[in-house]
């Protein structure tokens, strides 16, 4: 019984994560002229595509650099490790709903590198704190200087408030004298909040991480020969990260083009190039991922079996 209520609620949450998405790609496309469409796509400059992607996977690089001095507190773990299982756990969050990849992210991590899943877990929420921090210093930044959409300064002023509360919970958590051992190992976990040097580590790291992701929109306005103020590029990357926050389809999809677009209107694009750029930008962000995060899944799978075979035979 208890089993059953489990996947019934697993499966609510990806019919509202479908939902959602369906809702979101009506709202992105539903002002979009073909015509238009067709004229921004072949204006493309192709040759910018291999340079966007590439530095989509050094972004991965710094997030998984990131992640690494997170968890060193609590096991020390090779940089190629952590990019592997964070780019599958990304190719994982590409096909399954509600950003179930999250917890591909730490069960995968327990079982190569022999760690605990639970502070595993700790780190991946140490890692997310640590990303919203300076999402808001940078976005606190933007609406200092700029006007930028109502629900936008709503959905910011929340998310910091989610954010200072968890962080807070965490410092409190961090610093009580405890003995069960499970709750020693959440508080390995969170380290990374309490340690000044791997907090600014962290940051440092993020902030990185953020400036890559808004060259990477800055190259893909580039390709198609779209001029924006510098400023519209922070505006695109917060709202696709604000409204991405909220589980929905595989992938995101309809829901990132909504963002992209709804902050490419904003700055005055018509619908179809909005779209157009929103669809590009997340086109080649999750298809080379999946693509990458699928292969080296199976590479792992091979060579587990065969070292499984070598035991297995006699000498």
């Amino acid at each position: 019984m208890k089993r059953l209520k489990i996947i019934n609620n697993k499966n609510l949450i990806q019919v509202i994560g479908l939902i959602i998405g369906l809702a979101a790609v009506f709202l992105s496309i539903k002002n979009v002229k073909s015509d238009l469409l067709w004229k921004s796509l072949s204006s493309m400059n192709i040759y910018w595509i291999l340079p966007i992607i590439a530095v989509n996977f050094v972004v991965i690089g710094f997030k998984a650099g990131r992640w690494m001095i997170l968890i060193g507190p609590v096991k020390k773990i090779g940089f190629w490790v952590m990019y592997r299982v964070l780019t599958i756990s990304m190719m994982a969050n590409n096909i399954l709903p509600a950003r179930m990849g999250e917890i591909a992210r730490f069960y995968i991590l327990g079982k190569e590198a022999s760690i605990s899943q639970i502070s595993t877990a700790a780190t991946i929420l140490s890692d997310r704190i640590i990303e919203g921090i300076s999402f808001l210093i940078m976005s606190f930044l933007l609406i200092s200087l700029v006007d930028v959409p109502k629900w936008m300064e709503r959905g910011l002023y929340a998310t910091l408030a989610i954010t200072l509360a968890i962080y807070i919970l965490g410092m409190i958590y961090s610093k009580r004298s405890i003995k069960n051992s499970y709750l020693e190992r959440i508080q390995k976990g969170i380290a990374g909040l309490v340690s000044p040097k791997l907090l600014s580590s962290g940051l440092i790291i993020s902030f990185i991480s953020w400036i890559l992701q808004g060259l990477l929109i800055y190259m893909i306005q580039v390709s198609f020969n779209v001029q924006l103020p510098l400023w519209g590029v922070v505006l695109v990357l917060l709202s696709v990260n604000l409204i991405i926050a909220v589980p929905s389809a595989p992938a995101q999809i309809g829901t990132f083009e909504f963002a992209a677009v709804f902050a490419y209107t904003y700055l005055g694009l018509d619908n179809s190039t909005a779209f157009l750029l929103g669809a590009t930008y997340h086109i080649l962000q999750v298809v080379p991922v999946t693509i990458a995060g699928s292969v080296l899944l199976l590479t792992k799978n091979i060579t587990s079996w065969k070292n499984s075979q070598d035991l297995a035979v006699p000498y």
